[in-house]
């Protein structure tokens, strides 16, 4: 048991060293890019010394190297690269600097920032995918940020709220479909209480983005003079028809690679570009774009160590030793909603935490009389809260290379998230008021 246990000192090392080196360096001057890859590699040379059954150094390898290619964490790293050249050509192009000009004439200089959050939250919904709503808004809203004169790490953090939000509560999203699958339990029966705890916290976060809207209405940078030119529309077809596919369920690769097929076929007939730089677009929009390589790289290798975390034992020594704690539904509860939270903390894949934790988290639903939706409901949440708040999860930190701010910066306006945290407490504490006024 303590060798289980020691498996999961890479993971402490990660965050200790990723803290310090931002504690340590918090000059705004110093690019902190390479802090979160640096501390990753740090802490895989360690992990190659937790192994306990003897493993040949080649074997420890593949372990790391099946944590890095299991299928969504090559799908999302497709999607970052996918994200990264669309994004690229709808600014080459100049339809990103049309979809700004449009937003910031027709949107009210009052309901900026709320309506990006709703929005995104109703797009995330309907696709079921976070990083499909981030990947497609952010660079919309980043535009907006600097020509409103809006903190771009408040909008970035925005997007990521909403994008949260949707893929909760989405009977598409990936967490959803697992948690209500892994549980047994009815979507509709889950999908009602979801939303029954995540709206407070919807509203909440929408009242208080509303609040940061207000004070910034009053700059008087922030209200633009102009016209819509017929130019602007044109240039905007590749994001309506990019988003109304985005309604038909088709999987957000696909979706990202027409739309900038359709991008730049409508940038050469426009003559903003020539054929041979649509060529160089394709390959140099991710390479030019350092933030977006990092991410990517840091995902793999956060992957890999906790394959490795997985192997040597540590997430089923989390599980058990949760397990013990339990003494009522009430507890039970608490310990579904920290279970899935601390496999998520170490692994940053909702999905995957999910998968993890569900077996366990059923064996205590059931064991403490807890419905099965509301074991679904508590898995889902409690990864959606851990997933959208880690500086170092796959979504904040795309939302922060977009952004080019760093991911450390968003966490003060992750207003939904926190909120969301507050509301499944409360719901979990009024249920055990409830079950003793019964008695």
């Amino acid at each position: 048991m303590k060798k289980k246990a020691l498996s999961l000192l890479p993971f402490a090392i990660f965050l200790c060293i990723f803290m310090l080196l931002n504690w340590i360096y918090q000059d705004a001057s110093i690019c902190k890019d390479n802090f979160p890859i640096f501390a990753a590699i740090i802490a895989i040379l360690s992990s190659f010394f937790t192994f306990y059954k003897n493993e040949s150094i080649n074997e420890k390898v593949t372990v790391f190297i099946h944590g890095c290619t299991q299928p969504m964490v090559i799908h999302m790293c497709y999607i970052f690269y996918a994200s990264t050249v669309f994004t690229a050509i709808l600014e080459k192009t100049g339809s990103i600097a049309s979809v700004v000009h449009i937003s910031l004439l027709l949107i009210p200089v009052w309901c900026m920032i709320p309506g990006l959050f709703i929005v995104a939250s109703l797009f995330s919904f309907i696709v079921g995918t976070s990083m499909g709503a981030i990947a497609a808004f952010m660079p919309i809203a980043v535009n907006i940020a600097y020509q409103a004169d809006i903190n771009p790490s408040l909008i970035a953090a925005t997007i990521v709220c909403g994008a949260m939000f949707g893929d909760n509560l989405s009977i598409l999203s990936d967490t959803t479909i697992t948690a209500v699958n892994i549980t047994e339990s009815s979507m509709q029966d889950k999908l009602l209480l979801n939303i029954k705890i995540a709206t407070p916290a919807f509203l909440g976060a929408l009242a208080l983005l509303t609040y940061q809207n207000y004070m910034i209405a009053h700059n008087p940078s922030t209200i633009t003079n102009s016209v819509i030119h017929i130019l602007d529309v044109v240039k905007i077809i590749p994001y309506i028809i990019t988003f109304a596919l985005a309604l038909t369920g088709l999987d957000i690769l696909v979706i990202l690679t027409f739309g900038s097929s359709l991008a730049l076929l409508l940038g050469i007939y426009l003559e903003n570009i020539t054929a041979l730089q649509a060529i160089n677009i394709i390959f140099d929009g991710f390479y030019t774009n350092k933030g977006m390589v990092n991410v990517c790289m840091l995902v793999l290798l956060l992957s890999g160590l906790a394959k490795i975390i997985m192997h040597n034992g540590g997430i089923d020594y989390l599980t058990k030793k949760l397990h013990k704690k339990v003494n009522d539904p009430t507890q039970a509860k608490f310990v579904i909603f920290l279970l899935v939270s601390i496999i998520n903390i170490t692994i940053a894949i909702n999905t995957i935490a999910i998968l993890m934790a569900g077996p366990i988290a059923k064996k205590i639903g059931q064991d403490s009389d807890i419905n099965s939706y509301e074991t679904a409901c508590i898995l889902d949440i409690g990864s959606c809260i851990s997933q959208g708040i880690l500086p170092y999860a796959p979504q904040l930190l795309l939302a922060a290379s977009m952004a080019q701010v760093s991911s450390l910066s968003l966490l003060p306006y992750l207003y939904y998230q926190y909120l969301l945290t507050l509301s499944l407490i409360i719901f979990m504490l009024l249920q055990k008021q409830r079950a003793t006024h019964n008695i």
